[in-house]
């Protein structure tokens, strides 16, 4: 089975090299030059990314159904995405 590019995060203006910036029994993470960061907590079903003065990128192979319901929360500035994953052979 070939590699599939499920979700991928990023910045448009370029992230820089990564390296790995603390860890322990049950987290890692991962931090690039330009400010990206993204703590990755074994078992949790969800990633947080953190970006300073970048303009995030996500692209995937599923569909988009909504985001936060089609409302970005102006308080925050999160995002909650709502998918159909793609099908598999």
């Amino acid at each position: 089975m070939a590699y599939v590019d499920n979700w991928v995060v990023g910045a448009t203006e370029g992230l820089g090299q990564h390296s790995l910036t603390s860890y322990d029994n049950l987290m890692a993470t991962l931090s690039w030059e330009s400010g990206f960061e993204t703590p990755l907590v074994r078992g949790a079903p969800y990633i947080t990314f953190f970006f300073e003065g970048k303009t995030p990128s996500l692209t995937t192979i599923h569909a988009i159904l909504s985001i936060n319901g089609g409302m970005e929360d102006s308080a925050t500035g999160e995002l909650a995405l709502r998918t159909k994953s793609a099908s598999h052979n």
